[in-house]
Order: structure tokens, then C-alpha cells, then sequence
């Protein structure tokens, strides 16, 4: 009973941290204030307010940095412009976004109640806050930024995917619920083009299902319905990212070393949630070494660590590359020896991915895919994982977590600390 208590104080405390954050003008990720990125993103917003939505369309695929300015695709504009009666000045447009901001986390509950149906409510409550500890989640939804539409969109995709997996009615009963997984899965691409994860990790696991086969079909249509904005919009910027940002980001050139970066950032945020696997710390390590698996893996990654030694020309980024580079540039002066420490943990927090997966396949297929993407994207920045991975470990990865109160007080001391050191960081 003591531990339901202290699950609703803590829920009460994080929500009103959240609240205060926003009129305090927290800045905890480096992207906020007036001066930050607020200024493109109501550039963009005042766009798609004051033009056409095909001339407001036409300004994202030329490089005109007066209008448009974002590596995304534009949904979240065009959401607020015909939904969003506040987004006509900036300060409307700002509080709307962290007004819905503020519901992510009861999305959040209302999925992970029907997964985790066994756990007492206020337990759940609880860790479906975490993520008003995000330092991104937070400037996100302070600044106006556009992440959060993503974040949301994949909590409702997956509110609709787990309640059609888990039962098995006719496909009458399921018309609606298809309609909608398809629609809120296929809108995370629109809000982010990185998270067509996830309406591939459904497509695939209903047609690789015993659903009916009509359910199928019917999935297969939805998705392409769905898809056919995204087809025009990429034909419009001749790319997936719009013009300016093919430009700048270097569209089409490879960079092996941010595999480094991208392992160091989502082993940090699957540290904790060893914590709460099913096997006991001992039992997972015991086995580690045992599984043909993991040293399949491992050898396969030593050839890259030995590309990274001695034929990569590696110089750590002053603009992102996630914690590791960050703290290694502000350990050392040595390059040799910032690229030591950064190969050192490099190889630590590929253990560790390994150490949570644990043989999941559904679960590396996730993680591998991010990092094969992290290889075009420059530069790599840790907002494009947090609290994303640790999201998708709650939902859609299969990897089994005991949610106690123990484990869930250890995960949220370890991301309380990141955000302390966030908001000291970036003061």
C-alpha cells in the first residue's frame, strides 16, 4: 500500500517538475530559449499559417531558408495550421506544444496498462512518466520543437498494435482498430522519417502472423493509402530530407564512425533497464559468453573496432556524437586519447546492448536498424534517441522487463541524474 502512495506522490512531483520546467524556461538539451530553435521552428509554422498548403509545400522543396528550414516532414504545420487555433503568434503556438506534450504520458499509461495488466496502475503510472525526465522531451515541449508529434504518434500506434495482436476476433471487429494502427504508425513517418520503424515493425508482424488473411489485405491497402502523401512528398524534394538539409547534412555520404556514436547513445539509455529483465544480473552475465550469438556478434563488431583503430581517420565532432564524445573532448586535449576512451566504451556499450537483448531477435532487428541509418545521417545528435529508445523498450520490443517498484525507483534515479546534468551543462 506504502508503494502505491509513493507512486502517486512521484507521478504528482514529476508532472508538476514538468509544468515548472516550461515557466521556469528550462533548457535542459541545448535546442531551447527565444534565441534557439524555436526562431526556425515558428519560421516554419508562419509558413504553412500565411501561404497555401501547396505554396507552402513548395517552399520545403528549394533551399530557402526565409520560409522553411527542417530536416523533417511537414505534418506537425499542417496539423496546426487547420486544428491548431492557437499557432497564430508564437506564445500560442508554444503553449499548444507543450500542452500536448503534457498527455503523452497518459497515452503512455493507457498502452502499457494493457501490457503490463498484472502490475498495480500507480506502478505504471510511474513509469510511464520517465518521460518527464528527458532533457529532449522537456525542450521539446517547452520550445515548440517538432519530436514530441512523433513521440505521440507512437504511442498510439502502439495502443492500436498490442490490442490487435493480443486477440483474436473477426475482422469485422478489427476494421477500426486496423484503421487506425495504420494511420497513427503511418503518421510517425510524417513527423519523422526515421521512425518508419514503426509502421515496418507492424506490417510485418501482421503479415508474418496467424491473423486472417483478409486482415491482412486489408492492412496491406491501409498502408499504402496512408503512404501515398509521403511518396508525393518525397518526389516534390527529389529526397527523403527537404532541400536545404540534403545539402547541409551531406545526403548520400557515408560515415562508418558514427556506428560508434550511435552504440555509445543507446547502450546509455539501456543501461538501466538491465534492471528490469526478467533474469536476475548474475544469470544474464553467467550466460552472456555461452551464447553462439553474442559471439557471433562480437566478432563481427571486432572487425569494425579494428577499422576504427586503424584505417578510419577519426575526429570526434565538436556538434553532436551523443555523452561519450562530449565527455571525451571535455576530459582530453590528446586526440589518441579521446579516441581511446571513446573506442573503450564503444566496445562497453555494445556489451551492454548485447547484455539487454539477450538473443531477441524482433528487438536487434530495432536496434541494428538504427544503427545502419546512423551511417547517412551527419551529424548524430542524442536528441534523435531519447527518450525514443527507451519508448520503444516499453512498447514494441519484446524483450520481457519486471516492473517493481525497486527496478522503476533505480530507472528513474539514473535518468533524473541525466537531466540534472543536462540542465547544468546547458545553464
Amino acid at each position: 500500500m506504502i508503494t502505491k502512495q509513493i507512486s502517486l506522490i512521484l507521478i504528482f512531483f514529476l508532472f508538476a517538475f514538468f509544468i515548472f520546467g516550461f515557466y521556469a524556461d528550462e533548457n535542459s538539451a541545448g535546442a531551447g530559449l527565444y534565441s534557439g530553435d524555436l526562431i526556425h521552428i515558428w519560421k516554419n509554422q508562419k509558413t504553412f499559417n500565411n501561404y497555401t498548403l501547396q505554396e507552402a509545400l513548395n517552399f520545403t522543396a528549394v533551399y530557402d531558408p526565409q520560409h522553411y528550414q527542417s530536416s523533417k516532414m511537414p505534418l506537425s504545420y499542417i496539423l496546426n495550421k487547420f486544428l491548431n487555433p492557437f499557432a497564430v503568434t508564437i506564445e500560442g503556438f508554444r503553449k499548444s506544444v507543450f500542452f500536448i506534450s503534457c498527455f503523452v504520458p497518459f497515452f503512455l499509461y493507457l498502452t502499457l496498462k494493457n501490457k503490463y495488466s498484472k502490475i498495480d496502475k500507480p506502478l505504471i503510472g510511474l513509469i510511464s512518466s520517465f518521460i518527464f525526465l528527458s532533457p529532449y522531451f522537456r525542450t521539446t515541449g517547452y520550445w515548440g520543437l517538432e519530436e514530441n508529434y512523433g513521440i505521440l504518434a507512437i504511442t498510439l500506434s502502439y495502443y492500436f498494435f498490442y490490442n490487435l495482436m493480443s486477440v483474436n476476433e473477426n475482422i469485422k471487429k478489427n476494421i477500426l482498430t486496423v484503421f487506425f494502427l495504420t494511420l497513427f504508425s503511418s503518421t510517425c513517418v510524417y513527423f519523422d522519417q526515421k521512425l518508419v520503424i514503426i509502421p515496418l515493425i507492424c506490417f510485418l508482424s501482421i503479415i508474418f502472423s496467424k491473423k486472417d488473411f483478409n486482415l491482412k489485405i486489408l492492412t496491406s491497402f491501409f498502408f499504402i493509402i496512408f503512404a501515398l502523401p509521403c511518396f508525393y512528398i518525397i518526389y516534390l524534394w527529389g529526397s527523403v530530407l527537404p532541400a536545404s538539409d540534403s545539402i547541409h547534412r551531406n545526403l548520400g555520404v557515408i560515415h562508418p564512425e558514427h556506428i560508434a556514436y550511435t552504440i555509445t547513445i543507446i547502450a546509455f539509455y539501456l543501461l538501466p533497464l538491465i534492471f528490469l529483465k526478467k533474469e536476475k544480473i548474475e544469470t544474464i552475465f553467467k550466460n552472456f559468453f555461452l551464447s553462439k550469438f553474442n559471439l557471433s556478434l562480437i566478432a563481427v563488431f571486432s572487425l569494425y573496432i579494428i577499422y576504427l583503430i586503424f584505417f578510419s581517420k577519426l575526429v570526434l565532432p565538436v556538434l553532436g556524437g551523443g555523452v561519450i564524445p562530449k565527455l571525451s573532448l571535455m576530459l582530453f586535449d590528446d586526440r589518441v586519447i579521446q579516441n581511446i576512451f571513446l573506442i573503450f566504451f564503444t566496445v562497453c556499450s555494445f556489451l551492454v546492448i548485447l547484455t539487454f537483448l539477450n538473443e531477441n531477435f524482433h528487438d536487434f532487428f530495432i536496434i541494428f536498424f538504427f544503427i545502419i541509418l546512423s551511417i547517412i545521417i551527419d551529424p548524430i545528435y542524442q536528441e534523435y534517441f531519447d527518450p525514443l529508445i527507451v519508448l520503444l523498450a516499453l512498447t514494441f520490443f519484446k524483450t520481457k522487463l519486471v516492473i517493481n517498484f525497486r527496478n522503476v525507483i533505480i530507472v528513474l534515479s539514473y535518468y533524473s541524474l541525466f537531466l540534472f546534468v543536462g540542465n547544468v551543462y546547458y545553464a
